[in-house]
């Protein structure tokens, strides 16, 4: 199956992760302000970086740090019962967004929950309890994000209206 254009490396997504006010207070709150700037510094140029003897992604990617939860699905386990049901989780910081669950490594990196959603159905779609899964939160809302102007419903005035 082809990677979706929307899958990115964690370098590529790495500063934009780290820049969540939530992954900001506990980055400075375990290593320093000036640390997380570095820290932030290279992650911005594209560059490897850790967080105490940890690399970058796996510190912001384990728990307690793991990310905001956004969704969850099950996935049936076999029909014996060796094997239980397990979650998928749809995690993110920041607008970023990458799944988790089982025996997996964290997988994606996406700029839309969308996308993340939409990777797991297809990738999983045979062994899904429910395709929509469990809702726990909606998208990410940067509140630093411009809005778009409102227009105004009547016409300025010094304007004709025919």
């Amino acid at each position: 199956m082809d990677l979706p254009s929307a899958k990115f490396k964690f370098v590529d997504v790495a500063a934009q992760m780290l820049r969540d006010p939530k992954v900001a207070n506990q980055v400075q709150a375990d290593v320093g302000a000036e640390a997380y700037r570095e820290i932030l510094e290279r992650a911005s140029n594209r560059l490897e970086a850790t967080v105490g003897r940890d690399s970058l992604e796996s510190y912001l990617t384990r728990d307690p740090l793991q990310g905001d939860l956004y969704h969850e699905f099950i996935v049936k386990g076999d029909e014996s019962g060796v094997i239980d049901d397990w979650a998928i989780q749809v995690l993110g910081f920041g607008g970023i967004y990458y799944w988790i669950g089982g025996d997996f490594e964290v997988s994606g990196y996406f700029q839309s929950l969308p996308d993340a959603l939409r990777v797991v159905r297809e990738e999983f779609r045979t062994f899904l309890v429910s395709t929509k899964g469990r809702k726990y939160s909606d998208a990410f809302a940067d509140p630093k994000a411009k809005r778009p102007e409102r227009r105004a419903s009547t016409p300025p005035s010094g304007t004709d209206e025919k």
